[in-house]
């Protein structure tokens, strides 16, 4: 247990420090004599066990995360597995603790980059959808699952969240369904190796609307579209080239 990685030490039932290995004078930075005259709430961030919860928290053996102090005053987070043993008629708690510092920095990094982003796509002026896929018993896609939609998806479909969340494309917009699931099966090579889909422009006919669409898939069973309305751009395109085949129509009649 000395060359353990890990900090381990024994305690008796009133959290006195009874034992310490080398991976604990290194980490707390007191010496071994130093520790084994302290008590666990000198290094134990909020210490409010008394010694009937120690007892009753560590018959079963107890796993949880705290906050530990070293002898500098700075502190890092840890994951503590405590079990209660009897050595000589004695009741000790043996801790074995793991610094996660790093896992819980890189785990905050992941959750600011999450609402990050997150808010990035749901105040953008595209509308925005997560879906999960359904697939039936050969494992072909049949069919999306909304998890996620922004505001402006909301007015697109002139449909609020709460009727949208957890419902299929079946349920909502069934006249929409295979063309844009054919879409999406047709490329989902493309789709399960990162790469995004584009579809152009695509009449929506349950919308009454002409979108264009970028599709990714940003794990495997999840797929995400930003849609943007082009409607407008559309009828003027139609509306352009209904006068241009009047005009010529006009000078063929000459």
């Amino acid at each position: 247990w000395e060359n353990a990685n890990d900090i381990i030490l024994f305690l008796d039932v009133d959290g006195n420090i009874i034992e310490a290995n080398e991976a604990a004078v290194e980490a707390y930075g007191y010496t071994y004599e130093e520790l084994c005259s302290m008590n666990i709430h000198a290094i134990r961030e909020n210490w409010n066990h008394t010694k009937r919860k120690l007892l009753r928290i560590c018959k079963k053996g107890l796993r949880f995360e705290a906050t530990h102090c070293r002898k500098d005053g700075s502190k890092f987070e840890v994951e503590v597995s405590s079990q209660s043993t009897n050595i000589g008629g004695r009741q000790i708690i043996l801790s074995v603790i793991r610094n996660i510092s790093e896992r819980k920095k890189a785990q905050q990094k992941i959750f600011e980059n999450q609402i990050k982003y997150r808010s990035l796509f749901m105040n953008m002026h595209n509308g925005y959808a997560y879906f999960n896929t359904i697939y039936d018993e050969k494992e072909n896609i049949i069919d999306l699952k909304f998890i996620e939609v922004n505001e402006m998806l909301e007015r697109m479909v002139n449909m609020g969240k709460k009727h949208i969340i957890g419902r299929s494309i079946t349920e909502l917009f069934p006249e929409d369904k295979i063309a844009f699931l054919d879409s999406i099966i047709e490329n989902s090579n493309k789709l399960n190796r990162g790469e995004s889909v584009y579809l152009d422009e695509i009449y929506m006919p349950s919308l009454g609307k002409w979108c264009s669409i970028s599709i990714y898939s940003p794990k495997k069973s999840d797929i995400v579209i930003i849609v943007t309305d082009i409607t407008n751009r559309k009828e003027w395109e139609m509306e352009l080239r209904r006068a241009k085949d009047v005009a010529e129509g006009a000078n063929k009649a000459k």
